[in-house]
């Protein structure tokens, strides 16, 4: 490209998390007016279109996102001996945070609705439990499917005995060694390890929705999407946002403060 020459980037990305707002092709179509009412010198061909269907906004790691940041000049250096240098600056940083907070609100609500719902978000499901396809939603003409878990009573009553056997023991190590002596294995057909027995413990899944339940959650300030009449001591409880995981990073458990809650 001509270095001397004008040109308008429209990036529009879709979240893999909600059907919610304008698609794709409309949000582009938006741009373009746009572009064409306030930027009437800049020609068609210098509007260069990027779009991105099915990433979150937290996935940095997107291909038409990358390109666009490849054919920017995000390598010029900003004079920062200057006032004006300076200024570029603090507004690049300020409208950078401005994003972050953005995309993790926009995540957050997301969580926020599927928490009303109860759903098993995919992935691996906790031992004793197998993911089960309860309805489909229609979300722009495409048709998704709903899962919730669903107890399995031979996993379960794994579960169940290592739960016995901590408040027997108070020792992980005493657990792990039970369980291989009585050949006991993990979802995945492996061992149980003291690090997988903790994830069992630690796991809200396993929880009663019962008064107990209910008062921990007030007490760590959670966000709580029941009521206290919905804690029946009959059903579980689901509970979002309780981990960040980044590519090639470790997980991070999250504090209870920032978890999402529902029967």
């Amino acid at each position: 490209m001509n270095g001397n020459e004008k040109y308008i980037a429209i990036y529009s990305r879709k979240s893999k998390f909600t059907g919610k707002g304008e698609s794709i092709g409309n949000q582009i179509e938006l741009c373009k007016e746009y572009i064409q009412t306030h930027y009437t010198e800049i020609p068609q061909d210098h509007i260069l279109v990027y779009e991105d269907e099915g990433f979150s906004g937290g996935n940095l790691n997107r291909p038409d996102f990358k390109k666009m940041m490849e054919a920017a000049s995000i390598r010029e250096q900003f004079d920062t001996g200057t006032p004006m240098g300076r200024a570029m600056m603090y507004i690049a940083s300020v409208f950078s945070q401005l994003e972050r907070e953005t995309i993790a609100e926009r995540i957050r609500d997301n969580m926020h609705e599927l928490a009303k719902t109860g759903r098993w978000l995919g992935g691996t499901t906790p031992t004793g439990y197998a993911s089960e396809s309860v309805q489909k939603v229609t979300i722009d003409g495409k048709a998704k499917k709903a899962c919730k878990l669903k107890l399995i009573p031979e996993e379960s009553e794994i579960v169940r005995l290592i739960y016995s056997l901590y408040i027997e023991h108070d020792s992980l190590t005493s657990v792990e060694a039970e369980l291989i002596k009585r050949g006991l294995k993990t979802k995945n057909n492996k061992l149980f390890t003291r690090f997988s027995i903790k994830s069992i413990l630690q796991n809200p899944v396993y929880m009663i929705a019962d008064v107990n339940a209910y008062n921990f959650f007030v007490k760590e300030n959670a966000d709580l999407n029941s009521a206290k009449d919905e804690f029946d001591s009959v059903h579980g409880m689901m509970v979002y946002n309780r981990t960040k995981q980044e590519k090639g990073k470790a997980v991070t458990y999250l504090p209870p403060d920032e978890w999402i809650a529902a029967v």
